[in-house]
């Protein structure tokens, strides 16, 4: 019987068969306790489990001269290609961190046979997440520079980019075909021309090559110098048309130029239904530690599927501490139906519980709003009429009580934009604040506790027609302040975040506190203290990519940012960008510090940045 060893050969990591025969008569060798046996393979890959999602790690190869290798937010566009590709095996990635490599050139240009991930200084990264190290170029020994190698310890990816991705994304990727690849190999899978004229297993000839039932004996693209069972190197036997991806093989066979464990560049497309079920078994046998158990509500929801947009009207979703226990919740207006319900889902720091009406006939035709109007910690209920009446239904810890009519003649609802409640005065209190879209005004009611008091405008003239206002303590005196988001797409796209601090009895004139390249289209601006300071910071979460990032507070101005995750909230129906889930944030974990937090309302999936 033929044993498998490890060789690393061409673009990848790959199995070889070493040289070797059964004695006649002798009794076959049991399979190994591993995802090469069926038996172990259909055990742990069951696809029926659900979805498992895995961590990634990105570290990107920084050279003497301190040049990095790929831009820092290439992973983040590589989620993109990596949840769509993975999709139909319920398998989804998490990036949860970006790092730049001290300087270092052997990184930066890896040498012919060098393994860093395994066996190397950066094998430790394998311990609890799937790494992938970007690096300039790989030395194949063969002239090529670029392309990928991965195996169980992680990936490599080189420089190579692709500029057009999924229809009218553009971004800087990797090339998605060989990232794909280099992840199979990492979740177990070997080429489709696996040791193709040898057989591994006698007694299951399905099983030759790469141990997958499903995928077509495969020799080989013409050109390529593939892998033989016996030793040496053997030549492709077929040639395909790039247009059709039609193959012809010298040996009559069709192999699955498609695949994309195959050496068909080009063309290919999908995984096997065998790959999948062997990728999944690996999850579960190699990479334990790399699984993230991120999802904190199934089903919560449901019932907007094929709803308007959230930001008409109809309906609003909020995460806010509504029982205070210092966990924020999951909370959902629905105001489109009858009756009008408030539905909270409560957060026990590891999962949201199930949801439960909380409140009902409460703003009707109304915008909703959450905030803590009477000091007591636990988030309530307001609802805001078109004609400007805030009524507000308490929080009781387990319901929201009767509303009552707290301010009339504050306009929250259109042509004004959503209304905002915070305590602008440093009281404890959630005040009531609207915007004027037309003349950037500002009108704030201050809380008393029972009810808002007269309207007065705090600031005119400041974020007129711009894209976002917010309420937030950026500057971390227990104050919140006044956010604008706006931005200039004519040329060169630019977006700015300019604040107006509050003095506790108005705001004072903006000043710019970040500018950046970059839209504002289909862009979830959110503010939220993510390390604890006690300053809030600036998210900026990109719909079409699913990728975080954030901007610290420094209490005068928002730092240079950095991606806190990447793939949280994509939809598995991409390409159609229709299906991207919105984002959130705040503490549902009770640490003090602001968890990222994704609703796919078309799928009534509540995803965080949170593993548990």
């Amino acid at each position: 019987m033929i044993g498998r060893t490890i060789l690393l050969f061409g673009p990848a990591m790959v199995l070889a068969a070493a040289c070797g025969s059964d004695v006649p008569d002798s009794p076959p060798r049991p399979l190994p306790d591993d995802c090469s046996n069926p038996a172990v393979r259909d055990a742990l890959g069951d696809q029926s489990a659900g979805h498992k999602t895995l961590r990634v790690r990105a570290r990107i190869a920084t050279n003497a001269a301190g040049e990095l290798a790929v831009p820092t937010s290439r992973p983040m566009f590589d989620m993109v290609t990596l949840n769509a590709h993975f999709a139909a095996a319920n398998i989804q990635f998490l990036l949860v961190d970006v790092e730049k490599l001290p300087p270092d050139d052997a990184l930066y240009d890896i040498p012919y046979g060098a393994s860093p991930l395994c066996g190397g200084d950066l094998s430790s990264l394998s311990d609890d997440a799937i790494p992938i190290l970007y690096v300039n170029t790989i030395d194949f020994g063969n002239g090529n520079m670029y392309g990928g190698k991965g195996n169980h310890c992680g990936a490599m990816m080189t420089v190579y980019t692709s500029y057009a991705m999924f229809g009218d994304l553009h971004g800087d990727f990797s090339d998605p075909e060989t990232l794909t690849h280099e992840i199979g190999h990492v979740l177990g899978l070997s080429h489709t021309h696996e040791c193709y004229e040898n057989a591994d297993y006698p007694e299951d000839p399905k099983l030759n090559g790469d141990l997958v039932a499903d995928t077509p004996y495969d020799p080989g693209p013409v050109g390529d110098s593939l892998l033989s069972c016996a030793g040496g190197a053997l030549p492709g036997q077929c040639t395909m048309d790039a247009n059709s991806c039609a193959v012809d093989c010298a040996d009559g066979s069709t192999p699955d130029v498609r695949n994309f464990m195959s050496y068909f560049q080009g063309c290919r497309s999908h995984f096997s239904a065998g790959q999948a079920v062997l990728m999944r078994c690996d999850v579960e046998k190699v990479h334990p530690g790399a699984r993230c158990e991120n999802r904190w509500a199934e089903g919560f929801g449901e019932e907007w599927e094929g709803s308007p947009a959230f930001d008409d009207g109809y309906k609003s979703w909020h995460i806010a501490d509504v029982d205070g226990d210092k966990k924020a919740d999951a909370i959902l207006h629905y105001v489109d139906s009858a009756p009008v319900a408030w539905e909270v889902a409560l957060s026990n720091g590891t999962s949201f519980d199930q949801g439960s009406v909380w409140s009902a006939d409460h703003g009707v035709s109304a915008d909703g709003a959450v905030g803590d109007v009477d000091g007591d910690g636990k988030a309530d209920a307001i609802a805001v009429s078109e004609e400007g009446t805030w009524s507000v239904a308490r929080s009781t810890g387990t319901s929201f009580a009767e509303p009552s009519i707290w301010v009339e003649q504050l306009p929250g609802g259109y042509p004004y934009r959503r209304p905002l409640a915070a305590d602008v005065n440093g009281d404890g209190k959630a005040d009531a604040v609207s915007f004027d879209d037309e003349a950037g005004r500002w009108s704030v009611a201050l809380s008393t506790g029972t009810s808002f008091s007269t309207p007065a405008p705090w600031i005119e003239g400041f974020g007129a027609g711009s894209a976002g206002q917010f309420l937030a303590d950026v500057d971390g005196d227990g104050k919140a302040d006044a956010i604008s988001f706006s931005g200039d797409d004519m040329f060169t796209p630019r977006y700015f975040l300019h604040v107006a601090r509050s003095t506790g009895s108005s705001f004072e004139p903006p000043t710019l506190w970040f500018e950046r390249q970059g839209r504002t289209e289909d862009v979830d601006m959110l503010f939220a203290d993510i390390d604890k300071d006690g300053k809030a910071d600036a998210i900026r979460y990109l719909q079409w990519i699913a990728a975080w990032y954030v901007n610290l507070s420094t209490g005068t101005s928002f730092a240079e940012g950095y991606g806190a995750a990447g793939g949280l909230g994509q939809g598995i129906w991409f390409p159609g960008f229709e299906d991207q889930a919105f984002g959130a944030a705040g503490d549902v974990d009770g640490d003090g510090k602001a968890d990222l937090v994704a609703f796919d309302w078309r799928k009534a999936v509540w995803t965080t940045n949170l593993c548990r």
